[in-house]
């Protein structure tokens, strides 16, 4: 068989193909994770004086000063917390997992963690121990079942492909109790929850309990990267063996500047949030929710049958949705992926929100 043959035959036998869609810029977006709409705003500095390119790896000749200021100011964000900064939270979730756990120890984790966490658990040296999407009290068992050696607890505390939240306060309950290590992916968090807006964990008022926590600049940013943030000897630790980080060029110097941009924006602009806020309750006063937070994702299930049709309805409302299936999302777990964004009009949000219900409840 000739290697066109081969790869052909492998496509085949896909139960989903996955194509490359080009979203209409003249559709209201409820698809993307541009929570505070900084991807859609056009850089304000300028860039004539700064490189491009960063040349190489951190540790040869991309430690730019715009990282090192950049890495500086995310540490005074996180009130003293060190900050290693990643090309992407793919990368940065390769790089806690893959190097911090040791031979043989146990790695606890939800089920439905991002794709970057299970492949860092391959390459780790750890013994993985799934449990049930949120279900803290089965942890809770497996960790009395298994314990001894050094422990890890590997979870989202907003996940992506559900919308739901970490009951974070009995995560770090159950931590402390049976002595493990949290690592914590805050993703789709940092940057919209919390007072300072530093995600759940500050939310909860819990980031001294949470051991390692991983975040991104695709989302509220707008931007791209990933950063790892956790007590000073663990930034010495990756830097001298998290292999995504000694082996991958860094990022663009003008990227850092950016970033530091960006996060200056959100904190001294508070109508952004407030903006972001005001459409999830509208979203929710109309959809109802049992969540003690009201989350910016929200996962429309009208049933596998109807999911392509619906989601062709929608669009004829000139609204940007996403139908998710698997692997994505496991078989039966189909669903329209909607996301709220401080950007949308509440006109849009409030019509979709009677969409949804109609389609829901009838």
């Amino acid at each position: 068989m000739d290697f066109e043959a081969f790869i052909s035959s492998r496509i085949s036998k896909l139960p989903f193909k996955r194509h490359l869609p080009i979203v209409n810029e003249n559709f209201e977006d409820f698809c993307s994770n541009d929570y505070l709409g900084l991807a859609r705003r056009f850089p304000f500095m300028d860039t004539d004086f700064i490189p491009s390119g960063s040349s190489g790896s951190r540790l040869i000749s991309g430690n730019h000063p715009a990282a090192i200021s950049f890495e500086n100011y995310l540490s005074e964000f996180f009130t003293g917390f060190d900050v290693l900064t990643f090309t992407s939270g793919y990368m940065a979730n390769l790089a806690a997992i893959s190097s911090l756990v040791p031979r043989n120890a146990l790695i606890f984790y939800d089920e439905k963690v991002h794709s970057s966490i299970k492949d860092a658990m391959r390459l780790s040296l750890g013994k993985k121990i799934p449990y049930p999407h949120q279900q803290l009290s089965t942890l809770e068992k497996k960790l009395k079942k298994f314990n001894t050696g050094i422990k890890f607890i590997v979870t989202e505390s907003l996940f992506s492909m559900d919308g739901d939240f970490t009951d974070l306060e009995y995560l770090t309950f159950l931590s402390e109790k049976h002595r493990a290590y949290v690592i914590l992916d805050e993703a789709h968090a940092f940057g919209i929850f919390g007072h300072c807006h530093r995600g759940m964990a500050e939310y909860f008022g819990l980031e001294e309990k949470i051991h390692v926590r991983i975040i991104t600049f695709g989302k509220a940013l707008g931007l791209v990267g990933a950063a790892i943030i956790g007590p000073k000897p663990l930034r010495e630790f990756l830097v001298n063996h998290a292999r995504t980080f000694i082996y991958t060029t860094a990022l663009p110097p003008f990227i850092y500047h950016l970033l530091e941009k960006n996060l200056h924006y959100i904190l001294e602009n508070s109508d952004i949030h407030k903006r972001f806020q005001q459409n999830l309750e509208l979203f929710y006063s109309i959809v109802p929710s049992h969540q003690p937070v009201k989350s910016p994702i929200f996962m429309f299930r009208p049933g596998k049958s109807n999911l392509q049709e619906t989601a062709k309805k929608m669009q004829t409302h000139a609204w940007a949705v996403k139908a998710i299936f698997p692997p994505t999302v496991k078989p039966g777990e189909e669903a329209i992926r909607i996301t709220l964004h401080s950007f949308n009009r509440p006109e849009n949000v409030r019509n979709l929100a009677y969409f949804v219900k109609k389609q829901l409840h009838g």
